[in-house]
């Protein structure tokens, strides 16, 4: 895994605060959650922000959820 990744996923390990026996769901809903907040997004600006949060959401479920290398 690239250093940026490992690093990425070290930082998610640090910041992340919800409850592991619910990571899929919580996971999954705010990757749904985000997406709809970029389909409704007003500007441009907000668009980078939202898809900046659907990736950290994407990246954390494609790690945690599907045990990505």
């Amino acid at each position: 895994m690239d250093t940026f990744f490992s690093d990425y996923v070290k930082w998610q390990e640090i910041v992340s605060q919800y409850p592991v026996t619910a990571e899929n769901y919580y996971l999954a809903l705010g990757l749904a959650d985000e997406w709809g907040e970029v389909c409704s997004a007003n500007s441009l600006d907000d668009i980078k922000k939202e898809l900046g949060d659907f990736c950290w959401y994407l990246f954390r479920y494609y790690n945690r959820v599907l045990n990505g290398d």
